[in-house]
């Protein structure tokens, strides 16, 4: 018979325990199975050996004590054997003084102590009785610093932690301590399980190893492999393995664990983003601590690993505090993360929920899922970085150069010195992220590294790993708009949200709004209210400092937790960190990060468009239910972008305004109109000339226009009420004109009204009629046979209001039509007479009124005034539109009653600017319980109806090409009775409405009693200085010319203001305002501009404001108040951006030295 083969199929290596004592008694206590080895290395000990027979198993122990004891020695042997439980066969393979190294499988399975008895043994000691028997199945492992991914190559360092498993059944002897460093190879801890099953006793090993937590510092372990051998399923199968089973398994690179690599690679992706966002905040926290807090501008960082040979790319974004975003191979995937504790973290994704722990290696990552080790490797080289902010000199290397650690990298360059980045150690240069010349920040990115040696993890292939079973299931449609809001408050939160995702919000892509968004909606933009008033650069309440320098003073000294610091402020940065979840001041990891968000999100370019979009959906939103508390929000979104969002500020202006002001104004609105159908019916019911008389008088004093309603009724009016209608339409447009009476007359059943009336010393004769469209020939035919009646040397105008049902044509096409009546090419017999100076045709239908105006030229040939199209000549003359003849207007899109101009100045195309006209009709008063004038209702409604235009007009122009210079003209019928306290508290409380609208002024025009006489006036009410530092209110009688383009000056701030930057003798004028505006913010003052003489010494100088030759203007600056009546001086210096931003030469510096000097001599500031 051949001798047994170790490797042969089924053939079992056993060693046998013997304890023999002095007397000659011996003891074999049980048989320990070490077939399974990878080489010289036991790998998988096992008691009883698995197969083997218990006849055989007598057998082998028996031969064990003969053999043992023949050597008629005391103390402890183990005898090996090979062993075939196939044919009973075995062979002596040697016997070895001392215990087995897997004694402790015995020791489980016997309940025994075999190295006690072996201690007293060699004292003499002897053995009573027999051994017990065994009970159960005992496995045991040895985890070892062998490397199992380059081949088992020892991989020894210093043990930094070891957590070494307990529990039923579980036993762990470990051969080091925490801090020593195992030998090359050496075991670390023996791991030995007991059950009473085979599966019992394998489940508890699995999970002992699972709980063993080792870290080694510059070395590894074998603990994947072993994790891999366990969890395999030969080992649970009946017929035992063979002993080349663990070859054949390493060979064919299966031997390491797949099981939670999924999980692996996610853990170590968001580590890794977690890792290069720490580095972000510490710098964000070190450049706070200098005051000036810097934030990243990526949103999502990339990071690559590798693992088992395979390259992964994952794309990292954090939705929340736990909440991560990851995108790889193709996949989305959203990974929920709780804070890494002490002995790791709990991750989630797809259903799935794991326990990880990740302990750094160099360039790699030890991730345990469960567990079961893994090994990544990070992008190893990494990245290399700016050491401060700088501009790029030179680059010394190109992609692919391979460097030592020393060898300088790139040349930067800043406050004049430069700095030479050099390799932190030897590599090759991956890529370079820069080019010469660029600006890097502090951090910012320059090139990455790798190392030269990659060690031998691409040797051991491996099978990628597939996310694709993590996918979440979606229960709802996808990219709902619900989704696509929760994108939209991570950014505004100041997360890394999806600019795709964000972007379709933007685009109107995420469908119609429901009820069940708006409460999202609305915390959105409370988020944005909240995180918006901590950047306000407006001083706060206290008058000392901004909002944004208590924050930058807060950022410095986390730990201070505020203290000095305005409670204000203090409750405004509550509000803001109770979206994150955070109610208090106290530094914590927590605290930190939600403060790095808030400045990352003040950063965030696509919040404007992603704010602007929800606010276009609550404009059209119908009633937005208070109960939500919206308007005390959009109140609070107005006050918090004033001054730095101009087009989020008008828009939820607008909103407001269309959502809870205009439906007020509406309402009153509506109670007029509801009247004057009241007393267009009861005229039409034939009532007494004296109440008559007072329907008439009370519909022509109706502040609403009535053109519409009136036209519409004279079509079905008998010819008394007709002539009433009649009366009232002319004496509404002429109520400027003091209109005699007025007559009727009757031609051919047509009614006419004629009227005169006395215009700058000469007599004015109207005729004005109404009827149908279809009759308008008739009616020009009829106009001409009347002017024609009237005397010759006086001048004659007419009205013809004409009713159109249906669809109107073009306006061009209307024009068209009156002027070849009007004005007919061929020789008509009804040629209108010469003394009928002007035609006003007003065209009414069911889509509003439309306004034509003609006039005879010089040369005889009656022609439209353009100017005047869409607005009644007298209308225009009350809102004096005719002083805009110096511009081509194109009347824009507004509100009833409002009329909006575009108008481009003819002698300067520069000079383009808006002009909104409207009339106030009624000055009825609200007044408080205390007499006080709280409100003048529709006054207001025109303005805010005009600015309401300017505004829609505005918003959609980028900031920087909004027009500037704007004028608001209002009319105004009644007599204006208001003391000038009461003015000054009405100007105040609606100038806030003109933020951001380029307005150079409002002016108001009105007739004011005499406070002697009671005699009524005509003045303009003029209130400007909207973009300074106080509002301007002015009193001037009315101009009789008209209004000039913009001169040089007035140019240069409107270009200035188009940039968002201030004219220096603007900011003079903010500073020091004239006597007469005593009602700015600041004292009055004056300020004297001086400029070098010859000899190079500041003299004051006479001169327009914009006459300096420099970049700079310099001057003395006093203001005056009663404490220092003689004025508080400073020299003033102040850049010119119209001639040279920042720009200094030799002119600039004389005059910078020049003005120390003289405030050194005046002894000011």
């Amino acid at each position: 018979m051949s001798p047994l083969d170790p490797s042969a199929a089924g053939v079992r290596r056993i060693e046998a325990p013997v304890l023999a004592d002095r007397k000659g008694t011996v003891w074999t206590p049980g048989l320990v199975d070490v077939t399974l080895r990878l080489g010289d290395r036991v790998v998988l000990t096992e008691s009883p050996p698995p197969g083997i027979s218990q006849d055989l198993a007598r057998s082998l122990r028996e031969a064990a004590a003969r053999l043992a004891g023949a050597r008629g020695a005391s103390g402890a042997f183990t005898v090996s054997f090979l062993a075939d439980p196939a044919s009973g066969e075995q062979r002596f393979l040697g016997t070895a003084h001392g215990l087995p190294e897997a004694v402790a499988v015995v020791e489980a399975a016997n309940e025994l102590d075999l190295s006690a008895l072996e201690l007293h043994l060699s004292r003499g000691g002897t053995l009573d009785g027999q051994p017990p028997e065994s009970r159960g199945f005992s496995l045991q492992v040895t985890l070892s610093a062998l490397d199992p991914e380059d081949g088992f190559a020892p991989r020894s360092g210093v043990i930094e932690a070891l957590r070494l498993p307990a529990g039923a059944g579980l036993r762990a002897d470990a051969a080091v301590e925490e801090g020593e460093a195992p030998p090359d190879g050496e075991e670390i801890v023996r791991v030995t399980a007991h059950g009473r099953t085979r599966a019992e006793a394998l489940d508890r090993l699995q999970r002992g190893l699972a709980r063993t937590e080792v870290a080694v510092r510059g070395g590894t372990t074998d603990k994947a492999f072993l994790t891999e051998v366990l969890d395999r399923a030969e080992l649970t199968s009946r017929k035992p393995v063979d002993p080349g089973w663990l070859e054949r398994l390493v060979a064919s690179g299966e031997h390491l664990p797949r099981r939670g690599a999924e999980a692996a690679l996610l853990a170590a992706a968001v580590a890794g983003y977690e890792e290069e966002l720490a580095l972000a905040r510490s710098r964000f926290y070190a450049s706070a601590a200098r005051g000036r807090p810097e934030v990243p501008k990526e949103i999502g960082r990339a990071v690559e690993l590798r693992q088992r040979g395979n390259e992964y790319l994952f794309r990292v974004s954090r939705l929340d505090r736990r909440l991560f975003r990851v995108e790889v191979e193709g996949v989305l995937l959203e990974v929920l993360a709780e804070p890494p504790g002490r002995t790791g973290r709990a991750i989630s994704c797809g259903g799935k929920s794991w326990r990880v722990s990740l302990a750094a290696q160099e360039s790699r990552l030890l991730v345990e899922v469960d567990g079961i080790p893994h090994r990544i490797e990070r992008d190893a080289g990494g990245i290399v970085r700016s050491p401060a902010p700088a501009v790029v000199v030179s680059l010394a290397v190109r992609e692919g150069d391979e460097v030592a650690a020393g060898d300088p990298l790139a040349v930067l360059e800043a406050m004049k010195m430069e700095t030479t980045v050099v390799a932190p150690g030897p590599g090759r240069v991956r890529k370079v992220l820069v080019r010469r010349n660029a600006q890097v920040g502090t951090g910012g990115p320059l090139l990455t590294l790798e190392p030269l040696d990659r060690g031998g993890a691409a040797a051991v292939p491996g099978p990628r790993v597939r996310f694709d079973a993590l996918v979440p299931s979606v229960d709802g449609p996808a990219g709902s708009r619900g989704e696509i809001l929760a994108e939209a408050r991570r950014l505004i939160l100041g997360y890394d949200a999806d600019p795709r995702t964000v972007q379709r919000l933007v685009s109107g892509e995420a469908g119609p709004p429901g009820p069940e968004d708006l409460a999202t909606e609305e915390r959105i933009l409370r988020a944005y209210a909240d995180l918006s008033s901590l950047f306000r650069r407006q001083t706060d309440g206290d008058g000392r400092l901004s909002a944004e320098e208590y924050l930058f003073t807060y950022l410095r000294d986390l730990d201070a937790r505020g203290a000095g610091l305005p409670e204000a402020f203090l409750d405004k940065l509550r509000r803001a960190l109770s979206h994150y979840g955070l109610a208090a001041l106290d530094r914590s990891p927590e605290l930190e990060e939600s403060l790095f968000r808030i400045a990352v999100s003040h950063r965030q370019p696509r919040q404007e468009a992603a704010v602007l979009a929800l606010l276009e959906g609550w404009l059209e939103r119908r009633g937005l239910p208070e109960v939500l508390g919206a308007r005390e929000l959009l109140d609070r979104v107005i006050a918090e972008t004033q001054g730095r969002e101009p087009a989020v500020h008008d828009l939820a202006r607008e909103v407001r305004y269309r959502a809870f002001d205009r439906p007020l104004l509406l309402a009153t609105r509506e109670r007029i109109y509801a009247s004057a159908a009241v007393d267009l019916t009861r005229l039409a019911a034939g009532p007494s000339p004296e109440e008559g008389a007072e329907l008439i008088r009370s519909l022509v004093e109706c502040p609403l226009p009535l053109h519409h309603l009136i036209s519409q009724r004279l079509t079905q009016a008998d010819p008394v009420l007709r002539a009433a209608l009649l009366e009232i339409l002319v004496r509404r447009y002429y109520r400027i004109r003091e209109l005699g009476e007025v007559g009727i007359t009757l031609l051919d059943g047509q009614t006419f009204a004629v009227a005169d009336y006395v215009h700058r010393g000469s007599p004015i004769h109207l005729i004005a009629t109404h009827a149908s469209h279809r009759r308008l020939a008739w009616n020009v035919h009829a106009l001409s046979r009347l002017a024609g009646e009237a005397a010759p040397e006086v001048e004659t105008v007419a009205d013809l209001y004409l009713w159109r049902p249906g669809e109107p044509p073009a306006e061009d096409a209307d024009a068209a039509e009156i002027a070849a009546l009007l004005a007919p090419a061929a020789p008509d017999p009804h040629v209108l007479p010469d003394q009928l100076r002007r035609v006003a045709v007003s065209l009414a239908g069911p889509a509003g009124v439309r306004h034509f105006t003609f006039r005879r030229r010089a040369d005889g040939q009656i022609t439209e005034d353009r100017i005047y199209r869409g607005i009644h000549p007298l209308v225009a003359l009350r809102l004096e539109l005719w002083r805009l003849q110096e511009f081509h207007l194109d009347r824009l899109e507004s509100p009833e009653g409002v009329y909006l101009f575009h108008g481009v100045a003819r002698e300067n195309p520069r000079d383009d600017r808006l002009f909104a006209m409207a009339e106030v009709r009624d000055l009825t008063p609200v007044r408080d319980a205390e007499e006080r004038i709280v409100q003048l209702p529709q006054l207001e409604h025109m303005l805010m109806e005009a600015l309401a235009g300017i505004r829609r007009f505005q918003s959609r122009r980028a900031a920087g090409e909004r027009l500037q210079w704007n004028r608001v003209l209002l009319g105004v019928w009644p007599p204006v009775d208001l003391r000038a306290d009461e003015l000054n508290t009405l100007v105040r409380r609606l100038a806030p409405l003109t933020e951001g609208l380029g307005l150079e002024k409002v002016a108001v025009r009105c007739r004011i009693p005499d406070r002697e006489t009671g005699e009524l006036r005509d003045w303009v009410l003029e209130i400007s200085n909207f973009e300074g530092s106080g509002v301007v209110l002015r009193v001037r009688k009315p101009t009789e010319a008209p209004l000039k383009p913009l001169r040089e000056y007035a140019q240069k701030v409107v270009d200035l203001r188009r940039r968002g930057l201030p004219y220096p003798y603007e900011v003079v004028k903010r500073l020091a305002p004239p006597r007469r505006e005593a009602a700015a913010d600041l004292p009055p003052g004056e300020f004297v501009e001086h400029d070098l003489d010859a000899a190079g010494r500041l003299l004051p100088v006479d001169r327009p404001y914009g006459g300096n030759q420099a970049n700079v203007v310099v001057g003395v600056i006093r203001n005056f108040t009663p404490r220092y009546p003689e004025g508080m001086a400073r020299v003033i210096l102040l850049g010119d951006p119209s001639r040279g931003m920042g720009a200094l030469a030799e002119p600039e510096c004389r005059r910078i030295v020049a003005a120390l000097d003289l405030a050194r001599q005046m002894g000011v500031p």
